[in-house]
């Protein structure tokens, strides 16, 4: 529940469609009468802090990891790649 709410909140702060503190009391009230709003509201700024330091990868990066899970699950695959490339720099058309 508490990483649903963290991405309605992220949300809201962009779109700003909901009065998000109202809509945490009135979920507190219902489902989870013991939790505190101030309880919940620190979960979901941690949540977002964790969020805040994940490193996007570049399509660049995502290519070079799959070469890598590839060559992982078929060693064989990695050693022709290799043979490749190596003619490839002796060709005289480059």
């Amino acid at each position: 529940m508490q990483l649903a709410l963290a991405a309605l909140r992220r949300s809201n702060e962009v779109q700003g469609v909901l009065d998000f503190e109202r809509y945490l009391r009135s979920i507190l009230s219902r489902q989870h009468p013991a939790l505190t709003i101030l309880e919940l509201t620190a979960s979901l700024s941690a949540i977002d802090s964790l969020v805040n330091k994940l490193v996007i990868r570049t399509n660049a990066d995502m290519k070079h990891i799959d070469r890598k899970l590839k060559s992982c699950r078929d060693p064989g695959s990695h050693e022709k790649s290799k043979k490749r490339k190596h003619r490839s720099r002796g060709s005289p058309n480059e």
